[in-house]
């Protein structure tokens, strides 16, 4: 009977032990440390997999790879003691996700300005959940305005994580390289990944299969053109001239003219643009992709020129400063980004890559 009493009180401690883990809890997802939790994600593996190549068999997390044998489900669904419909574990969408994705140790989304003793830009923020907005900026196609989206998914038909993301990993744009590292060591090479990004951004109907500006302007919709009847947008690439893996830039860190297609992650050599660089992009009858004016902020010409530019006199040659990022997001203060937050939080206001005039002036125009 001692036995029987003990065993059930264990049983009990070890289920309230698990409740402890769901909403409230930073538990869970914590970049570069040894993640005590790994099975409960990523099932019976020695470390964890990193999403190397476009093969979807190689999964990361518990978002894809489900099986009748997989642990995965039980990750983000509850299924006695469920919070919110679609048996998920907190309210809300976006507090489901902060389970794991909280910021707190600059591990999540939302929350690593924070944790790193800094205030986010409120013009720096997507906002979904508190002060959600069906509101945005150039969504109108005719005009350019803003406009109000009826198909976003989130409460009261609010921003909310799943507009941009599909938890499930299926339908979403071809892996890229990005500058975000989700990898246990800073300085290693980091990993193409879709960032279950959805081909569908906004539920909008589009089907875009690569990351680039249609997957911007997907609910950015007046941004596509300088053809509208105000006039008011710079123009940007579409897919068929550059995506983010796939836009020409610089060929060096150092000072040079000779270009090559590369991707923007990972460097700063395709946001200085020099004049023939801009001639190829306008041939095709576009600019610069959104991305290449709206990113993590750096600084992207090289290093002590701040406020120069480091375009030469006539344009036709860049000088971009080297990309360095020597530890976890954020906590190196000389790392350039500092932050890899885009397009969730940033320390300039509207994702700027830099702000004022240096954006334009020296980056990609001459005075």
């Amino acid at each position: 009977m001692v036995n029987r009493r003990i065993a059930s009180a264990l049983t009990v401690l070890v289920a309230l032990t698990a409740l402890s883990l769901i909403p409230g809890s930073a538990f869970g997802y914590s970049e570069g440390n040894v993640r005590t939790q790994c099975v409960d994600c990523h099932g019976s593996v020695s470390q964890p997999p990193s999403e190397s190549t476009a093969d979807t068999a190689t999964v990361t997390g518990p978002h894809r790879g489900y099986s009748s044998t997989s642990r995965k489900c039980q990750t983000c669904h509850q299924v006695h003691v469920a919070a919110s419909e679609n048996l998920l574990p907190a309210a809300t969408i976006v507090a489901t996700c902060n389970v794991c994705h909280d910021g707190s140790g600059g591990g999540g989304v939302y929350g690593v300005l924070l944790a790193r003793g800094i205030t986010p830009d409120p013009n720096g923020m997507h906002r979904v959940e508190t002060g959600a907005t069906n509101v945005v900026p150039g969504g109108d196609p005719d005009t350019g305005l803003s406009a109000t989206m009826t198909t976003l998914r989130g409460p009261g038909g609010m921003l909310t994580c799943t507009d941009c993301h599909t938890p499930h990993g299926q339908n979403v744009v071809a892996p890229f390289t990005g500058d975000r590292k989700r990898v246990a060591s800073p300085i290693s090479p980091n990993p193409k990944s879709s960032r279950l990004l959805s081909r569908d951004p906004g539920g909008t109907g589009k089907d875009i299969a690569d990351y680039g500006s249609s997957w911007c302007l997907a609910c950015h919709a007046g941004r596509a053109t300088m053809n509208t009847p105000l006039k008011s947008n710079h123009p940007v690439a579409t897919d068929t001239v550059a995506v983010y893996d796939s836009l020409i830039r610089m060929a060096s860190d150092t000072m040079t003219g000779t270009t090559e297609i590369g991707s923007l992650g990972g460097s700063n050599r395709g946001y200085l643009m020099t004049t023939a660089t801009l001639a190829t992009l306008g041939a095709a009858g576009s600019g610069p992709i959104c991305q290449q004016c709206h990113e993590d902020a750096r600084n992207v010409d090289v290093v002590g020129a701040v406020g120069v530019g480091q375009l030469n006199a006539l344009g036709t040659q860049a000088d971009p400063a080297t990309f360095t990022v020597t530890a976890l997001d954020g906590w190196s203060e000389t790392d350039n980004p500092r932050f890899q937050v885009f397009p969730h939080e940033s320390v300039t206001p509207h994702f700027l890559v830099e702000e004022n005039d240096h954006l334009c002036y020296g980056n990609c125009h001459k005075i």
